[in-house]
C-alpha cells in the first residue's frame, strides 16, 4: 500500500515538474522570438535595399509585390521596436508606389503617420506627411492643403524644438517642398478660381522658406526664383520684380539677361515702349560689362519680334539679321531668315523676300519655318503678279491717257489754224 501510495507521488510531481520545465522552455523560446524579431527585421530591410540596387527591369513586379507581401507580415507582426516597424511601413510603402498602388500607398503612409505621433518620432512623422503630398495628386484640394498644413506644423516644431542649424535648414527644405509641390497642382489644376487657395498657399510656404537663409540643398536664389514665379502668377507684379531685382544682386547659376528679362515683364506691357526700351537698356548694359550670357540671343529675338509686332520692320530686320549668323541649330536659324523674309516683304522688298524664302525651303525643309516657307512664298508670287498686274494696268492707262492728250491737242491746234 506504502509501495503504492508512492509511486503515485512520484508520478505525480514528475508530471508537475515535466510541465513547469515545458512552460519555461516555451517562454524562454517566446523571449528568443521576441529578441530575435529585430534583427530579422533588420535583415529584412538590407535584403530588400540591397535587392533593389540589383534589380532588373523585368523582375521589377515580380520583386515588389513579393516585398510588399513580406513586409506587410512583418509589420502585423508585435514588436517593442517602434523605430524599426515605422520603416518597415515606409518599405511597405515604397514597393506599393512601384507596383503602381498610389492609394494603398497613402494608406499606408497615413498609418505611419499616425504611428509615428504616438511614438513621439518627429523624423519618420514628417517623411510619412512628405509622402502622402508626394501622393496626393488627384486627391481633393482641401485635403492636399491640408496635408500641406500637417507637415508644415511638424517640421516648424521639430525645428523650433532642436534650435539647431540643421532641423533649421530642414524646415527651409520642407517649405519649398510644399511651396513648389502646391504651385504645380494649381498649374494641373489649370489655375482656377476653385485652385486659388493652392497658390496662395504656395505664395506662404514660399515667402517663409525665402527669409530662412540657409538650407541643406536648395540654393536662395532657386527658392526666391520660385517665389517670384508664385507672385507673378498671383497678380503680385511689383512684388515679383522685387524678388527678381534681389536675384539679380546675389550669386546664381541664372543667366542674368533672363532675370531681367522676367523682371521687364512684370513691369511693362509686352511690345510697349517701355518694354522694348528696358530690353535695348539691359542689352547696353550686359554689352558694356562683357559679359556673356546664354540668353542674349533669345532676348535680342524678343526684341526683334516685339518691333515687328509693332510694325517697326526696318528695326525688326535691323535686329534679327545679325542673329542669323551667330546660331547654328537649324530650327533656331530657320526660323530667324522666315522672321527676316516676312519684314522684307512688309517692307515691299518682295525679291530680298523671295530670296531668303527659297533659302529656307531649300536648307531647311523639316524644320517648322521650312514647312511654312511655302505658304509665304505663294503669297509672295501672288503680291508680286498683283504688283506686276497694278503697274501693266499703270503703264497702259497712262500710254492711253498720253494718246488721247496728244491727240486732243493735235485737234486743237489744227482748229486753231
Amino acid at each position: 500500500m506504502i509501495f503504492l501510495f508512492a509511486s503515485v507521488l512520484a508520478i505525480g510531481f514528475g508530471t508537475l515538474a515535466s510541465y513547469c520545465f515545458a512552460d519555461d522552455a516555451n517562454v524562454s523560446e517566446s523571449d528568443n522570438s521576441v529578441l530575435e524579431a529585430p534583427k530579422a527585421s533588420q535583415a529584412l530591410l538590407k535584403e530588400f535595399r540591397e535587392g533593389e540596387t540589383k534589380l532588373k527591369p523585368q523582375e521589377r513586379r515580380k520583386f515588389y509585390s513579393s516585398w510588399e507581401l513580406d513586409f506587410k507580415a512583418a509589420v502585423s507582426r508585435p514588436t517593442e521596436d517602434q523605430s524599426l516597424r515605422l520603416k518597415l511601413i515606409d518599405a511597405m510603402g515604397t514597393a506599393q508606389i512601384a507596383l503602381g498602388k498610389k492609394d494603398e500607398a497613402f494608406i499606408t503612409y497615413l498609418r505611419m503617420e499616425q504611428d509615428a505621433q504616438k511614438a513621439g518620432d518627429p523624423d519618420n512623422q514628417i517623411l510619412a506627411e512628405d509622402r502622402q503630398l508626394d501622393l496626393s495628386s488627384g486627391k481633393p484640394l482641401d485635403l492636399v492643403l491640408k496635408i500641406a498644413g500637417r507637415l508644415e506644423a511638424s517640421a516648424k516644431q521639430r525645428a523650433d524644438q532642436r534650435n539647431d542649424p540643421v532641423s533649421r535648414s530642414q524646415y527651409a527644405e520642407i517649405l519649398f517642398r510644399i511651396g513648389t509641390s502646391l504651385a504645380k497642382r494649381d498649374v494641373s489644376e489649370g489655375h482656377t478660381k476653385k485652385s486659388a487657395p493652392l497658390l496662395k498657399a504656395a505664395n506662404a510656404a514660399l515667402k517663409k522658406c525665402a527669409a530662412i537663409p540657409d538650407a541643406e540643398k536648395t540654393p536662395l536664389a532657386t527658392r526666391m526664383y520660385w517665389l517670384a514665379q508664385t507672385q507673378s502668377r498671383l497678380g503680385l507684379h511689383s512684388e515679383a520684380a522685387e524678388t527678381y531685382g534681389k536675384i539679380l544682386g546675389m550669386p546664381s547659376s541664372m543667366p542674368r539677361l533672363w532675370l531681367e528679362y522676367l523682371k521687364i515683364c512684370e513691369l511693362s506691357p509686352k511690345d510697349g515702349p517701355e518694354y522694348q526700351k528696358a530690353i535695348v537698356e539691359a542689352l547696353v548694359d550686359s554689352a558694356k560689362r562683357n559679359a556673356q550670357d546664354d540668353f542674349e540671343i533669345t532676348l535680342r529675338q524678343k526684341l526683334g519680334e516685339s518691333y515687328r509686332n509693332t510694325k517697326l520692320f526696318t528695326k525688326s530686320n535691323e535686329t534679327l539679321k545679325p542673329l542669323i549668323d551667330k546660331v547654328t541649330g537649324p530650327d533656331l536659324k530657320s526660323s530667324l531668315m522666315l522672321l527676316v523674309a516676312q519684314n522684307y516683304r512688309d517692307l515691299n522688298d518682295l525679291t530680298s523676300s523671295r530670296d531668303l524664302l527659297d533659302e529656307v525651303v531649300r536648307q531647311y525643309p523639316k524644320t517648322i519655318a521650312g514647312q511654312t516657307a511655302p505658304g509665304e512664298l505663294r503669297k509672295l508670287i501672288y503680291l508680286q503678279v498683283r504688283k506686276q498686274k497694278f503697274w501693266t494696268k499703270t503703264i497702259t492707262w497712262s500710254g492711253v491717257g498720253i494718246v488721247a492728250f496728244a491727240s486732243v491737242i493735235y485737234i486743237w491746234r489744227r482748229k486753231k489754224k
